[in-house]
């Protein structure tokens, strides 16, 4: 089932598990994940509490991502549509497809990342999203199912990457 983080223990030990945990990484207490082994977590990633990561068919999460509190990501669905199907409401096959998440994107709270989904590098999913489709680069999205609201500004943002001023790579050079 998942494995929940509540400690540092806990955090050594989903280390070990995931495929891949990048250098400056913070998960903050109270989260889950299952199929751990199906999760790749970049360079000074931020994930605040209770957020589900439901890796069946593969995560992939990308330097300098911020996700807040009580996001659900989910890379698997029960199948409960198919010629074949063998019990109601779902049978106990898994529909696969794998989440990506680009470079400094930033999911707000209580948003769900639904399977397949291809978020592109330094977009903006507004809070309480649901998130259906792909999202192209630097698009903000919002809403239920998300849908892009405006752009962000390119020349801005990539003179900032530019400089590496990702907002948790500025927070562990002051801590360390």
């Amino acid at each position: 089932m998942f494995d929940r983080i509540k400690r540092y223990r806990d955090f050594k030990k989903l280390r070990k598990s995931l495929n891949y945990l990048g250098q400056g990484t913070h998960i903050a207490s109270g989260c889950q994940f299952n199929h751990n082994n199906m999760i790749y977590l970049g360079e000074n990633v931020s994930i605040q509490r209770d957020c589900t990561f439901s890796g069946h068919g593969g995560i992939s999460v990308g330097n300098g991502v911020v996700i807040s509190h009580c996001v659900d990501v989910f890379s698997g669905e029960h199948n409960y549509d198919s010629n074949d199907l063998m019990s109601l409401p779902f049978d106990e096959r898994f529909n696969c497809s794998e989440v990506v998440i680009g470079e400094y994107v930033w999911i707000g709270c209580h948003s769900v990342i639904l399977p397949g989904v291809k978020i592109g590098e330094g977009a903006v999913i507004g809070a309480c999203s649901v998130v259906t489709k792909d999202i192209p680069p630097l698009a903000i999205a919002v809403g239920n199912p998300a849908k892009v609201i405006r752009y962000r500004n390119a020349e801005v943002y990539n003179k900032l990457k530019n400089e590496k001023k990702g907002l948790i790579e500025i927070r562990n050079k002051k801590h360390s």
